[in-house]
């Protein structure tokens, strides 16, 4: 950064006017997450089968620690490699979310089971081994990483680990709060993920072509690891068909969101790829909606304007 931390932050000197459209359009995002009346679901989470319950519990418990590491040392990862001023102030807000997000699976949990059984399910995640092997490869990333690699390996948290797990979800429709709570969960993380990949994507154009060679590697690595980890959990734990699917169509969306050219196939059901495709926000998506909002506040010129 070249500025001094202390300098006020002026928000009518923007160098990037994503960083203003972005912090808008979370802060209109805004929720919390015991707003959501998940006790009206009660009546059909009865219906569901132990198994069914259990299968629910354990993936929403695995989720929980992927937000606690995003919102205690993913985002501050980032900090370090922002460029303006109001950038951070979009970190500040992504902070903010993600700890709603992890306290949003605690809200889940009360609507539905006690709390001593609440507790076990928190520790069968912490004591998962595949979960344990993934967080300590992201959270030396952010360590260790340089700014570029700490962003991806955000957004490959946001992503391929976060969507498979989602699946029982996204087929149970009766679960109406439910299905409320998760679309409010993946509708914020798009946003700032398609900013933080916009970001990325400006800082790519800043390297050397051995340097991007270096990254895609990398980063390919990466995804190559997590991607083996994730599948045998969803399997063994979530929904095996199309939780596998979601996590293809999250990798795909990943390597977007990083400018890349790798894709994977995925084959969603039409209704599901749908209401995923209605929550999530792309790039493009992003800049064009900062345009509009750009235009619609320029003033249209008038005569007086020429007169010099």
């Amino acid at each position: 950064m070249n500025y001094l931390y202390y300098k006020a932050v002026n928000w009518d000197e923007l160098q990037d006017a994503l960083d203003q459209y972005t912090w808008e359009k979370l802060t209109n995002n805004f929720w919390l997450d015991t707003r959501i009346p998940l006790k009206e679901d009660i009546a059909e989470w009865e219906n569901l089968s132990v198994q069914e319950r259990d299968q629910l519990n354990k993936l929403f418990a695995s989720l929980s620690v992927n937000y606690t590491l995003q919102s205690e040392y993913g985002a501050a990862s980032l900090r370090r490699g922002i460029q303006t001023q109001q950038e951070e102030a979009v970190l500040n807000i992504t902070t903010f979310m993600e700890s709603v997000h992890t306290k949003a699976i605690t809200t889940f949990f009360r609507a539905f089971i006690d709390e001593e059984e609440t507790a076990a399910y928190y520790a069968f995640a912490d004591q998962q081994s595949a979960l344990a092997r993934e967080l300590q490869r992201i959270s030396e990333s952010y360590q260790t990483g340089n700014e570029l690699q700490k962003k991806a390996a955000f957004l490959l948290c946001e992503t391929i680990l976060t969507y498979g797990r989602l699946a029982p979800v996204f087929v149970k429709d009766s679960l109406i709060q439910t299905n409320q709570l998760v679309g409010n969960l993946l509708r914020g993380s798009s946003i700032y993920s398609a900013y933080l990949g916009y970001k990325f994507q400006l800082a790519c154009q800043q390297l050397s072509a051995e340097e991007r060679t270096a990254l895609i590697a990398w980063v390919n690595q990466l995804v190559e690891e997590m991607l083996s980890i994730e599948v045998d959990f969803i399997q063994e734990i979530g929904e095996p068909i199309i939780g596998v699917e979601l996590l293809h169509y999250a990798t795909n969306y990943f390597y977007h969101l990083l400018g890349f050219p790798q894709s994977v196939f995925y084959d969603l059901p039409v209704d599901t790829l749908n209401k995923i495709t209605n929550l999530i926000t792309s790039i493009d998506d992003l800049q064009k909606q900062s345009r509009l909002i750009l235009s619609s506040k320029t003033e249209d010129m008038e005569n007086g304007d020429y007169e010099f």
